[in-house]
């Protein structure tokens, strides 16, 4: 692949000085950045009028990329015998086959419903560059590389499919705004993507063979890769979970891997690498690593680049430099030149390609569970999102039974934590703070639930105004999980419902009441057990000695997945102003429990009662007789 032609401008001494600083463990990048960290991007999308979806990207180091993506209605060309079948992909049996390689167990199959001949140049695809003609080997090389990618899996060509006489043409423009500063490569591929996942195409209302009927409400528009199972139409049972391919690039450094390189660091790589990745469902489970139950990211290809280091100048060790005091002839320096890749502090244009084993670590970084890719393809996810059913602000253990019911009931949501986690947004709440800028990264939403506690006057009004200020024209419900811990008052009365008393002082009680008072709801949750929360786990945290003991009464639980039915159940029938009190409608005797489990905790559970608790309960029982 051809290389940038406005490579960093550096001497030899500057050039060795950076390779060695790449060269330590861990690097020290120019920026500061960590070795897998990508430089911060502004991002956009569904912003040029006319095009059916469009996204811009700016780089921190200026470079910006704008990306439209128009549709029109083509009359499919009959295939015949002087058609080469090689250039379609048949799925006249309903199975398109992915060109990933490997055996069949290793590359699972994407089954869709009906008969359909689809063909590559349903897509075209044009990329323009600031100072190269449209024929320069870079812009070509660039379009081969993102087509190549868009159709290794055959799935965008077959979404273009309408019937057996029509199709879809995808014309997808790339504009790089300003001349390279670095290889252009990740940032179009990232802007296409984000473009891709915005395209909308009308919704099909005529049926079988006829002329294509397109419903004239661009509201009711199929998103080209839709976000949830209920905005897909006739794509095959795990279509919403496909993504767009993204293009990545990966350079080393001796044994050092960094991703996202700037020109400068380009300038010092010994090898480079394109790794083309994507998001496929898989139907056996198993990831493209070691078999492992993981995420589905598929690699589509790996491809070399020829690093500019490549093209630099050599540096010339003292001893031969006549510069600084050293002396040799012609031949010497000649020879000198070539000796100098072994001197130490002295640069070397890299030599060879990249070794295997660092091929193969390259590919795993990307590839496993919460790797590379899988937050690059969530941060680009997320970014696109404007609107959702649900947010879920810190998603916790709450959140692991509540996103699986979500999708099975088709309900789109998102989810935030406070690192930005793969598959959240970034947000953490600041009560001390009157920035909009965290909540400018939210999307709009019809129910906001807030699973973190809330403690104190102003802390819900400052949330609520914040959010509501950075989204004028959302109007949300929002719902706040609270505990039952606020209604153990002194002379509590015998039965506690959601309209008992309870202490009004406590600071998670203030915040709840100013929640309520602006039109939210409350869910105050018994104590919270099921997944990695164990009720025979809680023994040795609750009771430490004889006296804590003797204050333990009842217990009353509730499982998670009741609490994420409650949730989804307010989010349909949303209550205003209302507070509900969340638990299994059972009570629980701490004394009882102690008797039949002992302190082993949920790993003995098949084991004997012991342990000096069981004797401090007998003990009790004579006493408190």
């Amino acid at each position: 692949m051809a290389p940038v032609s406005n490579q960093a401008l550096l001497s030899p001494a500057e050039l060795a000085f950076l390779h060695s600083n790449l060269s330590l463990v861990p690097p020290i990048r120019p920026d500061l950045r960590l070795s897998s960290q990508f430089r911060p991007l502004v991002a956009e999308t569904d912003f040029l009028p006319g095009t059916n979806g469009s996204a811009r990207i700016c780089f921190a180091d200026g470079t910006e990329a704008i990306v439209g993506v128009k549709a029109e209605v083509e009359k499919s060309i009959p295939r015949n015998a002087n058609t080469d079948i090689s250039e379609s992909i048949n799925v006249s049996k309903g199975v398109v086959d992915e060109p990933m390689g490997g055996t069949d167990e290793e590359a699972p199959k994407t089954t869709f419903s009906t008969n359909r001949i689809v063909d590559d140049s349903w897509v075209e695809m044009t990329i323009e560059i600031p100072g190269f003609r449209d024929d320069d080997s870079l812009p070509v090389f660039l379009a081969e590389m993102l087509n190549e990618a868009l159709l290794a899996t055959g799935d965008l060509v077959t979404k273009l499919w309408i019937n057996r006489l029509w199709h879809w043409k995808l014309y997808i423009d790339i504009l790089l705004l300003s001349p390279p500063l670095s290889y252009p490569l990740p940032l179009l591929s990232l802007t296409t993507h984000l473009a891709l996942l915005s395209t909308r195409l009308p919704a099909l209302k005529s049926e079988l063979d006829e002329d294509p009927l397109f419903n004239d409400d661009w509201d009711a528009a199929i998103p080209l890769y839709p976000h949830s199972a209920s905005e897909t139409q006739d794509s095959g049972p795990r279509s919403y979970k496909i993504r767009p391919p993204i293009t990545l690039l990966v350079m080393a450094v001796g044994s050092n891997i960094i991703f996202d390189p700037t020109r400068e660091e380009l300038a010092v790589a010994d090898a480079v690498l394109a790794v083309s990745l994507t998001s496929l469902p898989s139907i056996s489970g198993k990831s493209a690593i070691n078999g492992k139950n993981s995420n589905s990211l598929r690699l589509l290809s790996i491809k070399t680049i020829d690093p500019p280091s490549r093209l630099t100048t050599a540096g010339v060790p003292d001893a031969i430099n006549t510069a600084t005091g050293g002396t040799a002839s012609n031949t010497q320096t000649a020879a000198g030149l070539d000796a100098g890749s072994g001197t130490k502090g002295v640069w070397h244009p890299p030599q060879g390609g990249m070794k295997r084993g660092l091929v193969g670590k390259i590919v795993q970084m990307c590839l496993e569970s919460g790797g590379v890719g899988e937050e690059v393809l969530a941060g680009l996810d997320n970014t696109q999102l404007k609107h959702t059913s649900i947010l879920i602000l810190g998603a916790g253990w709450t959140s692991t039974f509540l996103i699986p019911l979500l999708e099975a009931r088709q309900i789109s949501h998102a989810a935030t934590s406070t690192t930005g986690r793969p598959g959240t947004l970034p947000f953490k709440f600041d009560p001390s703070s009157p920035s909009l800028e965290p909540y400018h990264f939210l999307p709009s939403a019809n129910t906001i639930l807030i699973t973190f506690p809330l403690k104190g006057p102003h802390q819900s009004t400052h949330l609520l105004s914040l959010y509501r200020d950075s989204h004028p024209d959302a109007t949300p419900n929002w719902i706040q999980l609270g505990s039952t811990g606020i209604f153990q008052i002194a002379d509590q009365e015998l039965w506690v419902t959601r309209h008992s008393t309870y202490d009004r002082e406590n600071a998670r009680a203030v915040a709840e009441d100013e929640l309520l008072a602006l039109g939210g709801c409350v869910l105050n949750l018994s104590g919270l057990w099921g997944g990695t929360r164990q009720p025979r786990d809680f023994v040795k945290r609750v009771v430490a000695s004889k006296e804590q003991l003797k204050g333990k009464s009842s217990l009353h639980m509730v499982h998670g997945m009741d609490v994420a039915r409650a949730v989804v159940a307010l989010h349909e029938r949303f209550t205003k102003g209302e507070r509900w009190m969340l638990t299994d409608m059972l009570v629980y005797d701490w004394w009882a429990l102690i008797l039949g489990w002992g302190e082993r905790g949920s790993k003995g559970k098949d084991e004997d009662a012991e342990g000096p608790l069981l004797g401090w309960v007998r003990e009790l029982m004579v006493e408190e007789d």
